[in-house]
C-alpha cells in the first residue's frame, strides 16, 4: 500500500532536517505536524510515472493517465488485459506504452 501524501510529505520533511539538525527522532512530534499543514496549504506529492505494462494493467478500470511524449489522456476501459482509451481509439497497456512511452497517473478512482 502506498503512503499518504501526508505521510509521503513528513518523511520527506524529516530526511532533510536530520542533515541540519539533531530532531530527526520526533518524526510523529514535529514533522508530521508541519506536514499536515502544508497539506492543508494544497501541497501535493509529484505524480506517479508509470514505465512497465504491469503497473499500467494494475492500475484500476476508469483510471485515467497521461501519455508523456504525446500529450494525450487515456482512461482505462477494461480490468483483465486493460484496455485504454481515448475518445478516438483504444489500446493495450502494451501497446500504450510501446507507442507513446512513459505515463503519468492522473486519477484513480478511490
Amino acid at each position: 500500500m502506498s503512503k499518504s501524501a501526508q505521510d509521503q510529505l513528513a518523511d520527506a520533511l524529516k530526511r532533510e532536517g536530520d542533515r541540519e539538525s539533531s530532531i530527526g527522532f520526533y518524526r510523529d512530534r514535529y514533522w508530521l505536524p508541519i506536514a499536515k499543514r502544508l497539506i492543508a496549504e494544497g501541497w501535493r506529492p509529484p505524480p506517479r510515472r508509470i514505465e512497465t505494462v504491469q503497473e499500467l494493467d494494475a492500475l484500476p478500470i476508469d483510471s485515467v493517465v497521461l501519455a508523456v511524449r504525446s500529450r494525450t489522456v487515456w482512461q482505462n476501459l477494461a480490468e483483465l488485459e486493460s484496455l485504454w482509451g481515448n475518445g478516438s481509439s483504444a489500446l493495450t497497456a502494451k501497446t500504450l506504452l510501446h507507442n507513446y512511452g512513459a505515463v503519468i497517473v492522473l486519477w484513480v478512482p478511490s
